[in-house]
């Protein structure tokens, strides 16, 4: 199957095999590749990245919501006590609903502005951060409705 992406021509290959200048490869996965020129290369890996930190970034904010959610069913229902000591101080300034939303939210604004400035800093950290928080609060909702379904 041949379609026409940006200019270059793109080749799909069921059988495994991905053809790029002339040799064949065999992948574990079925591939693709963009025979074009190099900007057209450059477009399609830009645009996988773009894709990329946008999942992440989706994932990172689904967890934020999911752990603020099993924390304050934990919290609230469950008798389970909290072992984050900001939490805790803001819990009992402003109480455990407010705390739990400002708290996410500032997680939230740190990883947004990791994700706009990415440009300006140039560096692979910025992907390491977001993959490692994302891969961090995996476990931690894990570990928390894990706690609370056993309360």
């Amino acid at each position: 199957m041949r379609a026409l992406i940006g200019g270059g021509k793109v080749k799909w290959y069921s059988a495994c095999h991905f053809s790029a200048s002339g040799e064949d490869n065999v992948l574990p996965w079925g591939g693709f590749s963009v025979l074009g020129n190099a900007k057209e290369q450059h477009s399609v890996s830009k645009l996988w990245r773009l894709c990329m930190y946008a999942l992440l970034i989706i994932l990172f904010g689904l967890l934020q919501v999911a752990d603020g959610v099993v924390t304050y069913l934990g919290l609230s229902f469950s008798g389970l006590d909290e072992v984050n000591p900001v939490l805790n101080f803001c819990a009992e300034l402003v109480g455990l609903g407010y705390s739990i939303v400002l708290l996410k939210m500032a997680g939230l604004v740190f990883i947004a502005f990791l994700f706009t400035d990415r440009h300006k800093m140039k560096s692979r950290w910025i992907t390491a951060t977001l993959t490692s928080a994302v891969a961090f609060y995996s476990w931690v909702v894990t570990n928390n409705v894990i706690l609370v379904v056993d309360a």
